[in-house]
């Protein structure tokens, strides 16, 4: 009596005779013959999945329909779906294969190689099993070669060979004089600059590609992977891959490979990628589509019936064109028995397939595969000079053996890493950070604490390098640019190793660069008391930096803009403001001290005057230290009082409605009439509390588009300033004023000159404050008109210092090559000074560096 487990053997064993007999046996001679037809469906379903292909089909098309039409369905259902599938992708692969020889055919004649473009005709047209297939392919001949205007006479030549012998390509005379004719048609189309039917280039592969990626899921799906996920993507795969196991002699494989590194990891050059020779289609798939895709891909790679084949084929196809892509392909399966294999490419240079043996051997993993690549890794690494194509090597082995290391258990991943690190030669910073980059980025609690430490120092001196090539890529598109994974990596270290980190950063502090940006942005996302000190000293030396001197391109430091998506130079009031913010956040009293300290030494100008980012942060920072301490913010502005036993009347503390209404005073609106009602109600709330804080948002509204507002910034500007206050109060309120003055728009200037009209500005303190701005050298000419309008007095320009003792006075100084630059007429700023001398010095250079060389001006 036949059982399920002989047919299923039989079918293994290609006996597609013996599988029927036992079929028919087990189905009619049971008990219940519509349950073991249901059975045998199973059966055929289940070694089909596993790639036991002819006997399957051979069954299926003489076996089945012997059986009465009720049995053969219910064998036909288990079955059905899977062989229309495999046929499909027959079709597909065929297109696939005639645009491959196409193209050869092209490339051959172009490169003059007769006997190739001869051999590519004679498989085209040979491709075809019926007559009238032969009939279209010659025909296609004809279309392809017509349109090769430059190549003419090669392309007549190759078709007069082709119609001279036709049996030799399969056809007849008939046929033959048809491609002929196509022909003609063809060149008189290319005249006329019309299209080709035979210019398809890779659109059946591009199209094959999305096919297969269509049953993945989509790239913005980041949720677990749904087992139907697995069942859409395996189902199309076994239909490949059964094409390329069925075709004769595994030529589809061909087809099937270059579809199959679309789905490969391997790093392409950023150069052939961007001229469109490498794109692929693994980089736009999402999170999920990757992991069904390569678990996918190891599951069927285990299978031995493909493995075997598969490894057959890359060992045929290993010395052409299509062997590296095979070799690559291997990695996807994950399969240890091409580990031998792989090994014996990588010493091949006649294959020219070492990268992506390593690649493929790195995906694989095992002892085997990682003694061969640390083998090759310390070859690389014994060279004194390790440059060209050996550091090229040994970069993509750090890459083979991070991957291997990401798929295995703690313990052994820590000795993987351990050993790259030790072999690592000093003062190699590249091969440092794509260490950094590839054994670190996965799970890093169970490695050594020591592997940790020695990451945390190695990426915090990374962050001082000017730029690094290999993070260029992953940090595109980042604020902080090449830095970006490198502050990535630190927080998930900092846990582990933030002593290493703050004393590293201690270490580098001595020299600015834009690290200090990026630390303060690191602190910021891990506050914690132990990184005070470090802040503390590179604010300091921050504070103690210019970065108004030239920079040339090699020491510019830029940061991504995400307002403009542009690269921007590095403020030095960008690194404070970070730093700042990164104190704040700490939130301990040590940190709001320091903060309180930082504000009164910019009040007292001991500190330069921060920019716009820094003094919002240190604003609310000392609001928020004030709070704390139940002092006010900011006093109340007015008349000091003349006993100086009295005391002063002192502002009210800035409350949180008085925040509010700042905000709302900053804030947008989209209807006009909701924006005049909130920003008049702010601005009059606020003036009649003196909030000092509120006198940038309301001179802001000076020149408001809607004349209400406007009017009304002006009275409460006014407001702001009136009644009692502390003479320090007041000079805060004029100084801001002043300062105003000098720096707003034409428009603003003239509003702004109306509001220091009601203070005095014949009287002191005022007057003394509007002198001194009228005495710099270089004030707009919009300035002296208001300072004239309000005081009565046009200003003058103060007088040059008397010259030292033994100096020359200024008309006996000899003349500087910069002076021929300088404007003819008028007072001479800081501003002329430095154009006339940064022309002087380009001329200077122009002219071969003859002559003395132009002095900067003091």
């Amino acid at each position: 009596m036949a059982t399920l487990q002989t047919i299923e053997e039989a079918l293994r064993q290609n006996k597609s005779e013996a599988a029927r007999a036992a079929a028919t046996e087990y189905i009619l001679h049971g008990a219940d013959p519509s349950a073991a037809a249901d059975e045998v469906g199973r059966v055929l379903a289940r070694v089909y999945s596993e790639f036991v292909v002819a006997a399957v089909h051979d069954f299926y098309e003489a076996a089945i329909p012997t059986f009465e039409e009720p049995l053969a369905a219910r064998i036909r259902a288990s079955i059905q779906s899977d062989i229309d599938l495999t046929l499909e992708w027959n079709k597909r692969l065929d297109g696939l294969g005639n645009e491959r020889l196409v193209n050869q055919l092209t490339d051959s004649v172009k490169a003059n190689d007769m006997p190739q473009a001869e051999a590519s005709a004679q498989l085209l047209i040979g491709s075809a099993s019926r007559a009238e297939e032969r009939l279209a392919r010659a025909r296609q001949v004809g279309n392809v070669l017509g349109p090769l205007i430059h190549e003419k006479e090669r392309a007549a030549a190759l078709v007069k060979a082709i119609s001279r012998n036709p049996q030799k390509f399969g056809i007849d005379v008939m046929i033959a004089t048809e491609m002929e004719e196509e022909f003609h048609r063809a060149s008189v189309a290319a005249a006329r600059r019309e299209r080709p039917a035979g210019a398809l280039s890779r659109q059946e592969l591009t199209q094959a590609v999305v096919e297969l990626s269509r049953s993945l899921p989509g790239r913005m799906a980041i949720h677990q992977a749904k087992p139907e996920d697995f069942e859409n993507f395996n189902r199309q795969l076994r239909a490949m891959l059964r094409c390329g196991i069925n075709s004769f002699g595994n030529e589809k494989f061909h087809e099937i490979t270059m579809i199959l590194v679309e789905f490969s990891p391997k790093e392409l050059s950023s150069a052939a990628a961007m001229a469109g020779v490498e794109q692929r289609l693994y980089p736009t798939l999402g999170r999920t589509a990757r992991t069904v895709a390569s678990k996918t891909f190891s599951e069927v790679g285990s299978l031995p019936t493909l493995s075997s084949v598969y490894a057959n084929f890359a060992r045929q196809k290993l010395y052409t064109r299509i062997g590296k892509y095979a070799v690559e392909a291997m990695g996807l399966f994950q399969n240890a028995d091409f580990v031998p294999f792989l090994i014996q490419v990588m010493g091949d240079a006649k294959a020219a397939a070492r990268s992506e043996a390593e690649f493929a051997l790195g995906t694989i993993g095992g002892d085997p595969a990682t003694k061969a690549l640390f083998s090759a890794l310390q070859s690389n690494f014994n060279v004194r000079v390790l440059d060209g194509d050996r550091r090229r090597d040994a970069i993509t082995i750090l890459s083979a053996l991070g991957r291997a290391a990401r798929a295995l258990p703690p313990d052994q991943r820590t000795g993987i890493v351990a050993q790259v690190v030790k072999m690592l030669p000093k003062d190699d910073t590249e091969f440092t950070v794509r260490v950094l980059t590839n054994y670190f980025s996965g799970k890093i609690e169970a490695l050594d604490p020591r592997l940790l430490s020695w990451a945390a120092q190695s990426a915090v001196g990374a962050l001082w390098t000017i730029d690094r090539p290999e993070l260029t890529k992953a940090a595109k598109q980042s604020p902080l640019g090449f830095r970006q994974p490198l502050i990535d990596l630190l927080e998930k270290l900092a846990p582990h190793a933030r002593q290493t980190i703050n004393q590293t950063a201690m270490a580098f502090a001595k020299t600015y660069s834009g690290a200090y940006l990026a630390l303060g942005e690191l602190y910021a996302k891990i506050p914690d008391h132990s990184n005070i000190p470090v802040l503390k000293q590179l604010l300091f030396n921050t504070s103690l930096h210019d970065d108004t001197k030239p920079k040339s391109a090699y020491t510019r430091e830029l940061v991504r803009d995400a307002a403009t998506e542009e690269q921007t130079d590095i403020s030095k009031d960008q690194v404070i403001a970070s730093l700042i913010y990164a104190i704040d956040k700490i939130g301990t009293d040590e940190s709001r001290e320091i903060l309180a300290d930082l504000f009164q030494q910019v009040q007292g100008g001991q500190m330069p005057k921060p920019g716009k980012e820094t003094a919002n942060i240190l604003m609310e920072a000392h609001m928020k230290s004030a709070k704390a301490s139940g002092q006010s913010a900011f006093p109340v502005p007015g008349q000091a009082a003349e006993d100086p036993t009295l005391e002063a009347p002192r502002a009210p503390s800035v409350t949180e409605n008085d925040l509010e209404l700042i905000k709302e005073l900053q804030a947008n609106y989209m209807f006009a009439g909701k924006r005049r009602e909130k920003k008049v109600a702010a601005m009059a709330a606020l003036a009649q509390r003196h909030i000092l804080a509120a006198q940038k948002p309301i001179m802001v509204h000076l020149t408001d588009k809607d004349p209400i507002i406007a009017a009304a910034a002006l009275t409460a500007l006014i407001e702001l300033g009136s009644g009692p206050a502390a003479q320090p109060v007041l000079n805060q309120y004029l100084d801001g004023l002043v300062s105003a003055l000098e720096v707003a728009e034409n428009e603003a200037k003239i509003k702004i000159g109306d509001a220091l009209s009601k203070f005095g500005p014949k009287k002191s303190p005022l007057k003394e404050k509007l002198e001194a701005l009228g005495q710099k050298p270089g004030i707009p000419m919009a300035v002296k008109s208001v300072l004239a309008k309000i005081t009565g007095v046009v200003p003058q320009a103060a007088k040059p210092a008397s010259p030292k003792p033994g100096e020359p006075a200024a008309a006996d100084k000899p003349p500087t090559a910069a002076d021929k630059f300088m404007p003819k007429g008028g007072e001479l700023t800081n501003l002329d000074k430095k154009r006339a001398y940064m022309m002087a010095r380009q001329e200077w250079i122009k002219g071969g560096k003859r002559g003395p060389e132009p002095v900067p001006p003091e």
